[in-house]
């Protein structure tokens, strides 16, 4: 009796190392079909603001493209579409929180250079009120490259805002100023982030990658 038990579970792990060797040489091989890849379901939210769509030329083609600014179940999202009838998104970031009251309040179109344009996303990232009150805006950097809107990316930038109340009721408040500079004359400005002799800059190295000093 204990002979048949070990050898039923002998063929059992035989046929299932079989069936395991048989499953990774399908996937190494690509002759696993869609079907049986795990699908992702998309998320549902509950709750959804969103803005007006706002129209802009952003290719320089004559055609507007539209912007709008979506809040889902807390969630701080930016949308570029193709067209202000909004039948194609081009692009959509998700910006990050860090407490309550955040919200997108600026958007500025700028030229890094002849061939790379950036949109200044500036968003307050909120604020907490345990003991004390502390609130942060940052600004986020959406580049796209010889206007195709295929090579559109966002990347997270400094902070550019800080504000502090104390238990005292002292308020506290340091706004950033935003500029455009070519520091070392290539053609190629650097996004600058400075508040007196404080300076943060953000250098583009192509693809909508960056560089932080």
């Amino acid at each position: 009796m204990k002979v048949f038990i070990i050898f039923i579970l002998f063929s059992v792990a035989c046929l299932s190392w079989a069936q395991d060797e048989r499953f990774f040489r399908r996937i190494l091989s690509g002759d696993l079909i869609e079907s049986e890849r795990v699908q992702v379901a998309e998320k549902t939210y509950h709750f959804v603001a969103k803005t007006p769509l706002y129209e802009i030329d952003l290719n320089a083609d004559k055609k507007n493209e539209a912007i709008a600014y979506e809040v889902k179940d807390g969630e701080h999202w930016v949308y570029i579409y193709n067209s202000p009838r909004a039948d194609k998104i081009l692009f959509k970031g998700k910006m990050e929180t860090a407490g309550r009251e955040a919200s997108l309040f600026k958007i500025a179109v700028r030229e890094l250079s002849a061939n790379v344009k950036v949109l200044l996303l500036f968003f307050y990232e909120g604020n907490s009120h345990y003991l004390e009150l502390n609130g942060t805006g940052r600004v986020y950097l959406l580049t796209f490259e010889n206007n195709d809107f295929k090579t559109l990316s966002m990347a997270q930038g400094p902070s550019f805002f800080q504000e502090r109340e104390e238990r005292n009721y002292a308020y506290y408040q340091r706004k950033y100023e935003v500029e455009l500079y070519d520091y070392n004359r290539d053609a190629l400005k650097e996004v600058v982030i400075k508040h007196g002799y404080i300076s943060r800059v953000m250098m583009y190295l192509g693809k909508g990658q960056w560089k932080r000093f």
